[in-house]
């Protein structure tokens, strides 16, 4: 039986923000429960359509956050996979102080060595970590913990096998390329 997600420690702020961490935290769920459509408006740049349609037009965004006016949020989920956004994002904020962004992205360091506006000034920056033992509560273990980890899909997972198999897709897929690209 799965155990129900944890209630993360973090609060959204009241102003801008970026939200980093590693890939697997649960930046996209927390931002889910924090920021729900339709309150908020959503971009997700996972989707190839969605992220197509920006290249070509990344001034989209400005008839989004006018089209927006009673959604106090706009939420750009991978942000990092489109960084010229942030130009659009820094001329909404200067022009309109009600407009608020959450932007996620796996890691600022890519970003700033890409050269991307990181909106100083006009954006916080906010960091989701694996799960902790306050979060996880009376279902912590130590042993799990220490041989496995506490990213939120190991914690939540059914068996040592299922551990194992999203561990091995995860050293694969996601930190693999990262040294790779290092």
């Amino acid at each position: 039986m799965r155990i129900t997600p944890y209630r993360r420690l973090l609060s959204a702020p009241e102003r801008s923000f970026f939200l980093f961490g590693p890939r697997g935290t649960g930046k996209t769920s927390w931002l889910q429960l924090e920021l729900p459509a339709p309150e908020s408006a959503w971009i997700d740049l996972l989707k190839p359509s969605t992220l197509m349609a920006y290249q070509r037009e990344p001034e989209l965004l400005e008839k989004i956050a006018s089209a927006s006016s009673s959604q106090r949020w706009i939420v750009i989920d991978e942000v990092q996979r489109l960084p010229e956004l942030l130009d659009v994002v820094q001329g909404l904020i200067s022009k309109d102080k009600s407009i608020k962004f959450a932007l996620t992205g796996s890691s600022a360091r890519k970003l700033k060595a890409g050269g991307a506006n990181l909106l100083a000034g006009r954006a916080l920056t906010k960091n989701l970590y694996p799960l902790n033992t306050l979060e996880i509560g009376d279902h912590f273990n130590m042993e799990q913990a220490l041989k496995y980890g506490p990213l939120p899909e190991v914690v939540y997972a059914n068996s040592d096998e299922e551990r194992e198999e999203y561990l091995d897709a995860y050293v694969l897929t996601y930190l693999t390329i990262e040294i790779q690209q290092e």
